[in-house]
């Protein structure tokens, strides 16, 4: 079981980094282009590329790695940014935040 949780992991975080990494101006403006301030976990219609993979690559049934997730953007949003990345790094972390909360109340990420 251990084994599974680690090939786990490390499949995952291959998978996602690319997705949660430090931005240049140049990747940040390409990751907004559509940008949806109003695509949510909840309420995915109408967004962007980006954060349509994102949401489908954090969708996470697994509280422990939903949350590890989000303490680590917390850490990343108090590293020095590029002004457009601070725009998708707070989307993340309120989009991680009610991954976890929904993990929370129904013990799934399934809305």
């Amino acid at each position: 079981m251990m084994a599974w949780k680690l090939c786990y992991a490390l499949c995952l975080a291959v998978t996602c980094l690319p997705l949660v990494q430090s931005y240049t101006e140049e990747e940040a403006t390409k990751h907004l282009v559509g940008w949806s301030a109003s695509c949510s976990y909840s309420s995915q219609a109408g967004c962007n590329d980006f954060q349509s993979k994102f949401i489908k690559a954090y969708k996470k049934d697994m509280l422990e790695d939903a949350s590890s997730s989000l303490a680590w953007v917390k850490r990343k949003r108090n590293e020095p940014q590029v002004e457009k990345s601070k725009q998708i790094y707070q989307w993340i972390q309120s989009t991680l935040e009610e991954i976890v909360a929904t993990i929370k109340a129904k013990g799934t990420a399934d809305l």
